[in-house]
């Protein structure tokens, strides 16, 4: 009987076991799936790669983040000391990795002990958590690694599982969790899955990535009960990450996390529940005068109301802000820091770190410096060095809330690196170049190639995310969004005014490729600025030698792509995208875009519908689809494909332009100002939009509010010939002689023709107009014969007609007002 018994356990146990593993080894032989690990071997080489599914089993692949390309040899060299970093977007590097503190680091340590090479490997990704970066570390630690360097806790409420997530949903059990993660690394967890997703139909996830402004409806409250268990995993994946580490015969450095304190207003406050209408009220005018008093500059009293408000209500995160500036703008730094970091931890919006992580941070590492694990007070050392702003970070050294500009990431690297120098092994110190300081900062921009036309990109993109929700919500928006107006307008002016910086740009790239040809993010930038150069031949060969040293990467599959897309050829390096990662519709929608430019519409449309079949939220494929229709003059379409691409992207700025001209095409005149209008809702510098309200405005008869709009696009981009001729239209036709201004019609039609060579017949026309309303007719008889040959020459009989019209007008002295 006992055998029987144990023959059934037996049974019980090894028959589901051999059932699950056939059917998940068939499933692997038929290529079901796709692999979970962080690394990927490189076919035909003893070497590893970054996986770019590996974030599949956390964000749905329409929205996924992808980790950095890196090259990494299976055997580590004997001379090769490998640092692994971990962590989100900020240990990343955003806007581009190529500065990333952990790039900082790499040259700073080569420069101290030049006998060594290091490897730093950034192994960190945008929007992910501990819960992500765990598997990250196991998957390291097989990498032989040196050293650990662990910079998160940004995204523990708003990551996967998180309470603020809207990706894999949050839970109270980490069992459950990590179970979920291991199904999902299984073939057989992927199909239940996807199973599950097509049954259970509904609203899921979004369908194209609109960075932080996704998460504006998930709230957190710093009372929210769901905190707890998210400072709960954090410290035990942050435990379980050290061991692993120390797991592997690595050290580990953990550091705390530095934020934004004194220019990043919390993203949205929670007022504290339970307050009567007249503790609302009483909090309200104390708020309200509070504000209205510091914006006078008179602080002292602002505080006063500010500590009133308070005491009704001490947990709404503006209110510490605002006093905390205040108390700033006194000099009170201490009390200005702490309802700065008050204000931070009560942010419901919760994309920073607050004080709880950097504690949880602190203690994990506290006493474990004998098993080699070390803490970084990185929070402290940004703090401390803010230069101009007494221990209050702010903008000298973050682009945004958390993201670290090159001045801050420099900082953090030298942080970093007294600790690493600290801990490295005896073969290492023995390289050593001496006792000298760290690299300079000037120095690691020389060596990481960053050139002024990256200050100005790298601005510039961090500056349209920050035109976006949730900083359009902060209560200071406008006032931060002029300061980096001025500041982009500043860089452009040193770097970007001329010709020459983008060449001095080339040089000091090659310079640096000749330093280290392997240096795989040097030639990635570089094949960027040569595109922008439009020298694509030399773009496309830096691009091809990127897939010789790391074939099968979609990201350069698709830039290659765009380079032959513009060169004229078929771009099939879109379908090598596709094929490498299929099921992502972005390589269908270039396709088709390439297509529309060989002037080939049907099949640009057919791949552009194949793309919104895969993911009927990429906007890019819907704007694409929208334009090639809007150019075939089906604007009915046209219009509700660019609808459909706002209902997917709100502040997609080029469709609001777009759906404004294709109205105003049909007619639908109040349509196409009002999607102007909301266009300067989200960004009043947008200069097109203000010229396309402008020309909506002139044909509903409101030529007064027109020239106001005109005059903003101006102001905003001077030489901008469309804008200076319709202006100059205006003022030099407008049967109302109050609105004409002949003198300034002239400056501005001639600067129009200046701008286009007097190769343009309209902008001629309105210059003949011009100087018609001044008295100087034999100009305006010249300059309107030299316009009408030119509409000649064009075939634009029609207009030809119109201009030897008025040409009878400017030969008889006689001004045309026929506006």
């Amino acid at each position: 009987m006992r055998r029987l018994w144990a023959y059934r356990l037996v049974a019980m146990t090894l028959v589901p076991v051999l059932f699950f593993g056939l059917v998940e080894g068939g499933l692997r032989v038929f290529g079901y799936g796709y692999p979970t690990s962080f690394f990927v071997e490189i076919d035909g080489r003893e070497a590893y790669t970054t996986n770019q599914k590996f974030g599949w089993q956390f964000f749905p692949p329409a929205i996924t983040r992808t980790p950095i390309v890196c090259e990494l040899s299976a055997e580590k060299a004997s001379d090769t000391y490998r640092i692994f970093v971990l962590g989100g977007s900020a240990a990343l590097g955003t806007p581009d990795e190529s500065y990333s503190f952990g790039r900082v680091l790499e040259v700073m340590l080569q420069d101290a002990y030049p006998g060594v090479r290091f490897e730093v490997v950034n192994a960190a990704m945008t929007a992910i958590n501990s819960q992500v970066v765990l598997p990250i570390a196991r998957d390291c630690a097989r990498r032989q690694p040196d050293l650990f360097v662990v910079y998160m806790g940004n995204n523990e409420v708003v990551g996967p599982y998180g309470a603020g997530t809207v990706f894999k949903g949050y839970s109270p059990s980490l069992v459950a969790i990590r179970a979920g993660v291991w199904v999902r690394s299984t073939r057989i967890g992927q199909l239940l899955e996807r199973l599950v997703q097509k049954l259970a139909g509904g609203e899921g996830p979004p369908g194209a990535w609109q960075g932080m402004a996704m998460f504006l409806s998930h709230r957190v409250a710093a009372d929210d009960p769901r905190l707890e268990g998210v400072y709960s995993h954090f410290r035990e994946n942050l435990s379980d990450i050290v061991d692993v580490g120390v797991g592997s015969g690595a050290k580990v450095i953990l550091s705390t996390v530095g934020t934004n304190l004194k220019d990043n207003a919390p993203f949205a406050s929670v007022p504290r529940a339970g307050l009567t209408e007249a503790e609302a009220s009483t909090w309200e005018r104390a708020r309200r005068e509070g504000a209205a008093l510091a914006e006078a500059g008179e602080h002292a009293a602002a505080v006063e109301k500010f500590a009133e408000a308070l005491e009704v209500d001490g947990r709404y995160a503006e209110v510490h802000f605002r006093l905390g500036r205040s108390h700033g703008a006194l000099g009170r730094l201490e009390r200005a820091r702490t309802h700065y970091v008050r204000a931070r931890d009560l942010d419901a919006l919760r994309f920073r770190a607050d004080s709880e992580i950097n504690r949880v941070i602190r203690e994990v590492a506290e006493g474990r410096e004998a098993e080699g694990v070390y803490l970084v007070d990185a929070e402290g050392a940004l703090e401390s060095n803010a230069e101009g702003s007494h221990g209050l970070p702010g903008k000298e050294l973050f682009y945004d809330h958390v993201h670290l500009n090159f001045d801050g990431n420099y900082l953090l690297a030298k942080t970093v690196l007294e600790r690493v120098k600290a801990v490295l092994p005896p073969w290492v110190q023995d390289r050593s170049s001496g006792p000298v300081g760290p690299t300079s900062r000037d120095r690691c921009a020389e060596l990481l190639a960053l050139t002024g036309w990256d200050r100005g990109r790298l601005y510039e993109k961090m500056a349209e995310m920050m035109n976006a929700p949730p900083f359009t919500h902060q209560f200071d928006h406008e006032r931060q969004r002029a300061f980096r107006r001025q500041h982009l307008a500043r860089l452009k002016e040193e770097h970007l005014s001329q010709a020459a910086p983008f060449e001095e740009a080339r040089t000091v790239y090659l310079r640096a490729l000749e330093r280290d040809p392997e240096d795989l993010g040097i030639r990635v930038n570089l094949a960027s600025l040569l595109e922008k150069l439009e020298d694509y031949e030399a773009a496309a060969d830096h691009l091809k030698t990127l897939l010789q040293r790391v074939p099968g990467t979609a990201a350069w599959h698709s830039q290659l792509g765009d380079i032959l897309s513009a060169q004229g050829r078929h771009a099939a390096e879109y379908r090598e995208a596709s094929r490498i990662v299929p099921g992502l519709a972005s390589p269908h929608a270039r396709t088709g875009r390439a297509f529309a430019r060989m002037g080939k519409l049907p099949d640009a449309i057919t791949e552009l519908r194949r793309a919104l079949e895969i993911n009927p939220g990429s906007a890019e494929a819907s704007l694409i689809l929208a334009s090639i229709l809007e150019e075939q003059r089906s604007l009915e379409e046209a219009a509700e494909a660019y609808r459909r691409t706002l209902q997917i992207d709100p502040g997609n700025v080029v469709a609001h332009i777009k759906l404004g001209r294709t109205l105003r095409a049909q007619g639908d005149l109040v349509g196409a100002g009002e999607q102007y209008r909301q266009l300067l809702q989200i960004d009043p510098t947008l200069s097109a939009a203000h010229y396309g309200l402008a020309l909506a405005l002139v044909k509903q008869g409101k030529t007064v509010e027109a020239v106001e709009h005109y005059r903003e696009a101006l102001r905003l981009t001077p030489d901008w010939p469309p804008a200076l001729s319709d202006l100059a239209w205006i003022l030099a036709t407008h049967r109302r002689a109050e609105i004409r201004n002949g003198e300034e019609a002239v400056l501005l039609a001639e600067r129009a023709c200046q701008l286009s060579a007097y190769r343009v017949p309209l902008f001629l026309d309105t210059l003949a107009a011009a100087y018609a309303e001044v008295a100087r007719f034999d100009d305006a008889v010249s300059i309107a014969t030299k316009a009408r040959e030119l509409a000649a020459a064009e075939g634009e009989d029609e207009l030809g007609r119109i201009i030897e019209a008025r040409l009878e007008s400017y030969r008889a002295a006689k001004p045309f007002h026929g506006y």
